[in-house]
């Protein structure tokens, strides 16, 4: 089923999705950057350290993989973003709410 915008409840429906998934990205980022910071932020002492006692590869490790995490959080919100701006001034309706079909009809 093809959407077609123009109908005030079908135009309605898809900007409600779109800010949910605006929201839901959002919240996502602030969670994974407070996780990067958090890593980021801990004082050498608190370091994963190996039987030596010396500050191991578990520490950049772990930065890493923060990095990674808010760097994919930060570019699902960022493309969230565009969808809910590219309907609001083009009329575009992104293709995984094309294929969900038109609400009206269940």
């Amino acid at each position: 089923m093809l959407l077609i915008r123009g109908s005030f409840l079908l135009d309605s429906w898809i900007l409600n999705v779109l800010k949910e998934e605006l929201a839901a990205a959002k919240q996502r980022h602030q969670q994974a950057r407070e996780r990067f910071r958090n890593v980021m932020g801990r004082p050498r002492e608190l370091l994963p350290r190996d039987r030596a006692g010396i500050p191991g590869s578990d520490g950049n490790q772990m930065a890493r993989r923060a990095a990674a995490e808010e760097t994919h959080a930060r570019r699902e919100h960022l493309e969230a973003l565009i969808r809910l701006n590219e309907y609001r001034i083009r009329g575009t309706v992104p293709e995984h709410l094309k294929q969900r079909g038109d609400p009206r009809k269940n």
